[in-house]
């Protein structure tokens, strides 16, 4: 009979309507919640089929269902036993192998208690050599002391002994190395026998090149949505999640904005720029106690997600975020479309993104997932310092285009007279000004040429070496967008500047870390900004008490406790992990093992229950980076 269902393709528009002459804006997707909560799940329906909830990458179809099962539904006011029998099985597929798995992870989420202890128990869950079954050693003697048979799992769930109906959510459908067949085979008798409604999430793309999906979906695929992205209320999500409801107007008309102008709706690329837009924020608010200046906010997050958004695609270089900032300012275009654009005309880009609030260093926020706080400190001041008060530095570095020729010189001048005099000692204000000479010089506005400039910056490093302020991240993370043309006499400055400041990188980290460790309870947001400033060119876990550290971590408020998590999950998974140095993970394994360890008892415990929580949590983190590093 199923064979018959007609698989309906809705695809649900944002749309508006008119109700007693007022314009009301109806909600994308709502039609496929209004079925879901109205229909599928009710309980009079017995489908006998299940769902598939699919979308392009990152359109926002977890979120979808996760707020509609997990909010709506528990939120709604229906009768209390019947919101008392609703309860909902979420599960991954990602980087699953074979249906034995599906199976251990079920296992796991109907017997927390049994699977809690990942130090104690997790290994102790093998599967049995002669039968499908799954053996708990429960007291750790070698003797299976629980056998549970899982070929045909029992999805059903029991409230106060009465077995009641579970919702499934399978996630990640197409991201498992399992032939589709075999999925929808081993959910097929919980779906058509039992009745039990199962809601499959997918990406569209992925699933619509498997032919043999396409092919078998129908004898257990009953209705198949497609979601449309819904940026404002994804937007006001990722607002309220990160606690940035002061600047809500901000974020959502900023966002709108740009993600129209460059047509982009992939709503986790979004909620990850935010993420990174918030660590700027956290000092930001920490520093400066007045209220933050609104159109410094407007550009540092247009334009952080400009360059994010072009750095997701593949589209964009390390090296041309400069040139996107101004392709974007002048015509509200990626590089890569405004290049297409003038592809058969001469364009020239002279570095104005200087004069764009925190322009010098998004290549470092996204790119590399630095966030010094010295340096967003001094970016911002001198954004809100009025343009009489700027110094002939930052006269000449951010506006040297426009200035008239007589200030021209006069500013000119006077940074010439303090690097004659030893007098710019920061090493990312030397690559700054040495990157302006090699422009100067190539456009021929001052009389000096390349080479020159060159020997001029080794010569004044060599004789300030032992005075020049050592850095505390990789040198790569420098904003500077440096021509071809001169980027060898570039990379001989700063591969000089690194040489001399090694070693003292190095006790930098090693200091940090220990006072940092000492304060964590009480200043979690300087933890968390180490953690995203860190350089990968020495170990993040360098010459630390592991133990101490794991101990001090434990102290820190749970909600806390998850931001530092997602702080490492940020900086070890956001960016090229071939980065990561194999002797940092291998102490961060020793981390994890050691948060797993101190887990005791759960009985009249919750203080163990959320210490397993966020073991578990590592663990997967730690699972995903040795899956790909490899």
């Amino acid at each position: 009979m199923l064979n018959l269902l007609k698989i309906w393709k809705i695809c649900v528009n944002g749309r508006s309507r008119k109700i007693r002459g007022k314009e009301v804006r109806q909600m994308k997707n709502e039609n496929i919640k209004r079925y879901i909560r109205e229909h599928f799940l009710s309980s009079e329906m017995k489908p006998q089929f299940a769902i598939l909830v699919k979308g392009d990458w990152g359109c926002g179809k977890t979120f979808l269902v996760r707020d509609l099962i997990l909010k709506d539904i528990s939120d709604d006011k229906r009768d209390e036993n019947d919101k008392r029998n609703k309860s909902v099985m979420y599960l991954s597929l990602y980087g699953l192998s074979d249906t034995s798995q599906i199976s251990k992870k079920i296992f796991e989420l109907q017997h927390p208690i049994l699977t809690s202890k990942a130090a104690k128990f997790v290994l102790s869950l093998t599967k049995a050599v002669t039968k499908n079954a799954i053996g708990v050693d429960l007291n750790q003697d070698g003797s299976t002391d629980l056998s549970f048979d899982l070929t045909v799992p029992d999805l059903s769930i029991e409230i106060e002994g009465v077995k009641t109906q579970k919702i499934i959510v399978v996630d990640d459908l197409e991201r498992c190395s399992i032939p589709m067949s075999e999925v929808l085979g081993f959910f097929s008798e919980a779906i058509i026998e039992k009745s039990l409604p199962v809601i499959f999430i997918g990406d569209t793309k992925k699933l619509t090149e498997d032919t043999k999906f396409q092919k078998i979906k129908e004898k257990v695929i009953g209705m198949e949505f497609e979601v449309e992205p819904d940026i404002e209320e994804a937007v006001k999500s990722f607002v309220k999640e990160l606690s940035l409801t002061d600047y809500s107007d901000i974020f959502e008309k900023t966002a709108s904005e740009v993600l129209r102008n460059l047509n982009y709706n992939n709503l986790r690329s979004v909620r990850q720029a935010f993420f990174g837009i918030n660590q700027v924020l956290i000092i930001l608010k920490k520093e400066f106690t007045e209220e933050l200046d609104k159109n410094i906010l407007i550009e540092l997050i247009r334009f952080y997600l400009v360059i994010f958004i072009q750095r997701s695609e593949g589209s964009l270089d390390s090296q041309e975020v400069e040139k996107a900032i101004e392709a974007y300012s002048s015509e509200y275009k990626t590089l890569e479309k405004y290049k297409e654009t003038h592809k058969n005309e001469s364009y020239i880009f002279l570095g104005l993104s200087a004069n764009v609030a925190f322009g010098k260093l998004f290549e470092k926020f996204i790119f590399k997932g630095s966030y010094d706080e010295r340096e967003i400190v001094d970016e911002y001041q001198r954004c809100i310092t009025p343009p009489a008060e700027k110094d002939s530095y930052q006269k000449l570095l951010y506006s040297w285009i426009e200035l008239s020729d007589e200030e021209f010189n006069k500013c000119f001048k006077e940074v010439d007279l303090q690097i004659e005099n030893n007098k710019i000692l920061r090493q990312e204000y030397i690559l700054e000004i040495a990157s302006l000479y090699f422009k100067l010089a190539d456009c021929k506005v001052i009389d000096c040429s390349v080479k020159k400039v060159k020997n001029k910056f080794i010569d004044y490093i060599e004789r300030n070496k032992e005075s020049i302020t050592p850095y505390d991240y990789d040198y790569d993370l420098y904003f500077i967008s440096v021509e071809k043309k001169y980027s060898k006499e570039y990379k001989e400055i700063k591969d000089l500047l690194r040489k001399i400041n090694g070693s003292l990188q190095a006790k930098e980290i090693k200091y940090q870390w220990r006072s940092l460790i000492d304060d964590l309870p009480e200043n979690t947001d300087a933890f968390i900004s180490f953690i995203m400033n860190s350089s990968s060119e020495l170990p993040l876990f360098l010459d630390v008490d592991i133990r101490k550290f794991a101990m001090q971590l434990q102290k820190i408020p749970f909600n806390e406790q998850k931001k530092v998590l997602k702080a490492f999950e940020y900086k070890y998974t956001n960016f090229q992990n071939g980065d990561i140095k194999e002797s940092d993970i291998k102490r961060f394994e020793e981390f994890v093992n050691q948060l797993s360890e101190s887990i005791g008892e759960f009985k009249m415990s919750p203080g163990n229950l959320r210490k397993d929580i966020i073991a578990k949590q590592y663990n997967a983190l730690l699972d995903e980076i040795k899956k790909d590093i490899r």
